[in-house]
């Protein structure tokens, strides 16, 4: 079963959030906190499948409930969905600082359900693909190298 964070000051995009997930992943646990301290509690209490978080709230924001995570290996690799009425062009920090691709992990408010769930999968699928690489190369005792640009594996 699938379990979902979500970090929102509005009670209004709270139960729209529960509603579109409960309508797409209809057997998951949807988990919420009203601000930054009570759902990065949450977070290290149930090591969510995927945490969305509101950039403006009360006591802690968005940005520093991520740095949070980042500095737990376990917790870095859940992935982070930043949602916020801010554009675009403000969230390059995601990149800069956290290595975040702001077009996967920032969604612009008001959400519109069909791209909310949409992109909500993409990132559980990413997240299901490194998984995978991961156990191949721990069983085939594969290493990553970086060569010309690209991403090569050896056995060392």
């Amino acid at each position: 079963m699938l379990t979902f964070l979500v970090i929102d000051d509005s009670q209004i995009t709270l139960q729209l959030l529960q509603l579109v997930l409960k309508f797409g992943f209809k057997d998951a646990q949807i988990l919420t906190a009203s601000d930054g301290k009570a759902g990065l509690k949450l977070a290290f209490t149930h090591k969510p499948d995927l945490i969305i978080c509101n950039w403006f709230m009360p006591y802690m924001r968005g940005h520093e409930v991520l740095k949070h995570l980042y500095e737990d290996e376990e917790m870095r690799s859940i992935p982070f969905l930043l949602e916020s009425s801010m554009g675009r062009e403000h969230v390059n920090w995601l990149q800069d600082e956290f290595g975040l691709d702001a077009d996967k992990h920032f969604m612009q408010c008001p959400l519109l359900p069909r791209e909310f769930l949409k992109r909500v999968q993409y990132l559980l699928d990413e997240r299901e693909s490194k998984r995978i690489m991961q156990r191949a190369e721990k069983l085939l005792k594969l290493y990553p190298i970086e060569e010309g640009g690209q991403r090569l594996f050896t056995s060392k």
